[in-house]
């Protein structure tokens, strides 16, 4: 009999339900003064229908390391990070184990998707006697990211805060409770008999976790709010242009500063991204620049 190696589907249904607006106005118009306004506004509802029959979830991407996947999974957003969670109390605590480090779960966990919950942009212009200023700012709300330079930078102890308040000569307490942690065969777990976690963890063995413990402690929210450009222009009077129309010369200054971030390290935009599947992966990626410049605009 005759059979196959692999077969090529349509792998399942996505349904897609959002929203684009696009809001302009001008608060203030004189013959001297002119204030400009835009706000837009996306956001799109995501999830995952169907795939082909018995299959629940299918793995889209394998991050370096770990065993940490990307995965569409039925009933859920596109694009879920799986990995070891933290183990948590009934109150929500970290829990630690005997030794004062932090516990991961047996079986892998959604631990977000990576897509973002909505994204806005503000862009706002103010023209005062050919004196141009303008501003545009940019906030992405949700979404996921997992970082293997968290992993490594504090396994080797090269970021900052494995040397902060002295940890390296004293060791730390990691926050969270001890408990008896009761493991179920289908790896759900109960614990009981919970208290404050006193213990003190080396700066080396809290470092080295972050490889070896659970994935959800280099898994970070993708929300930042960018000062994303400001520039500021004069076109100079009729009077100087002689034979141009206008000559104007702007200084500008772009990716400015950046709030919101949960973790002051990395810039969630640095991660993969883009129309493949391979996204919201971190790794090795280069610090975001702010960038300054001139220019100067001639019509004729």
């Amino acid at each position: 009999s005759a059979g196959y190696t692999s077969t090529f589907v349509n792998a399942g249904t996505l349904s897609n339900k959002g929203i684009e607006a696009l809001l302009n106005f001008t608060p203030i118009q004189t013959d001297d003064l002119t204030w400009d306004v835009s706000v837009n506004f996306a956001k799109n509802d995501n999830k995952l229908e169907e795939l082909i029959p018995g299959v629940n979830s299918l793995e889209l991407a394998r991050f370096p390391f770990n065993g940490v996947t990307l995965n569409a999974v039925v009933g859920e957003e596109y694009g879920q990070i799986r990995g070891t969670n933290y183990v948590f109390d009934d109150q929500g605590n970290r829990v630690v184990d005997a030794n004062g480090r932090y516990l991961e779960t047996q079986n892998v966990e959604n631990l977000g998707s990576v897509l973002p919950d909505f994204k806005m942009g503000f862009r706002s212009s103010i023209d005062y006697k050919g004196i141009r200023l303008g501003a545009l700012i940019d906030w992405q709300k949700g979404g996921k990211y997992r970082s293997l330079t968290n992993i490594w930078g504090h396994y080797s102890g090269i970021l900052e805060e494995t040397a902060a308040n002295n940890i390296r000569e004293e060791g730390l307490i990691l926050e969270g409770v001890t408990g008896d942690v009761t493991y179920n065969d289908d790896g759900s777990y109960t614990v009981t008999n919970t208290a404050p976690n006193t213990t003190v963890v080396t700066a080396q063995q809290w470092g080295q976790d972050f490889f070896f413990r659970s994935d959800a402690q280099n898994v970070f929210d993708a929300d930042y709010v960018k000062l994303r450009e400001v520039t500021l222009g004069y076109s100079l009077p009729k009077s100087w242009t002689g034979a141009l129309n206008d000559i104007t010369i702007t200084a500008f200054g772009r990716n400015l500063l950046t709030w919101g971030l949960d973790n002051e390290n990395f810039d969630p935009e640095q991660t993969t991204a883009g129309s493949g599947n391979i996204q919201g992966s971190e790794g090795g990626s280069l610090p975001s620049t702010r960038t300054y410049g001139l220019n100067l605009q001639l019509k004729f």
